[in-house]
C-alpha cells in the first residue's frame, strides 16, 4: 500500500483551491469598487453642503445682496481708517464650476472655486428670502434657503 497523494489528486486539490480564491478575489474587488463609489457619493454631497454653507456665510456678511439670473451679487463696506473700501462678490456657475469673483472698488481682486463637477446652479430671490440650488454632476440636487437683510 502506497502512502501519500497521486499528481493527479494534488492538481485536482490546487485547482479547487484556485477556483475558490478566484471566487474571493472577484467579490472582494466589487465590494472595494463599491466602497469607492460611495465615498465618492458622500464626498460630492460633503462638497454640495460646504458650497451651500459658504454661500449662506457670504449672503449673512453681506450687506447688500443682488440677484441677477444666476448669479448673486454680495456688497460689503468696510471702512479701513480715512476711506471705505467697497467689497464685491460675485458667486456664479461657469463651465460646471461655481465661481466666486472678489472685487475691491470695483476692481477685480481675485477669485476662486467654490465647488467643480456641478450639474447646475439657480439661485432665485423673493422678497428677502434668496433660494440656491445647486445639481451635483450625477444629477442630485441640494437646495437651501437664506434670509436676506433688508436694503
Amino acid at each position: 500500500m502506497k502512502k501519500g497523494f497521486t499528481l493527479i489528486e494534488l492538481l485536482a486539490a490546487i485547482s479547487i483551491i484556485l477556483i475558490l480564491f478566484t471566487c474571493e478575489l472577484n467579490i472582494f474587488s466589487y465590494f472595494i469598487k463599491l466602497h469607492k463609489t460611495d465615498n465618492a457619493d458622500k464626498r460630492n454631497d460633503f462638497y454640495l453642503k460646504e458650497a451651500l454653507m459658504y454661500i449662506e456665510g457670504q449672503v449673512k456678511n453681506g450687506q447688500k445682496v443682488k440677484v441677477a439670473g444666476n448669479e448673486i451679487e454680495i456688497t460689503r463696506i468696510q471702512s479701513d481708517g480715512l476711506s471705505g473700501a467697497i467689497y464685491t462678490d460675485k458667486i456664479y456657475e461657469y463651465n460646471n464650476n461655481i465661481i466666486v469673483k472678489y472685487f475691491r472698488n470695483g476692481a477685480v481682486n481675485g477669485q476662486n472655486n467654490i465647488i467643480t463637477k456641478v450639474g447646475g446652479f439657480k439661485v432665485q430671490q423673493i422678497n428677502n428670502v434668496l433660494y440656491v440650488s445647486i445639481e451635483s454632476n450625477k444629477g442630485k440636487e441640494i437646495e437651501r434657503c437664506f434670509v436676506i437683510k433688508p436694503n
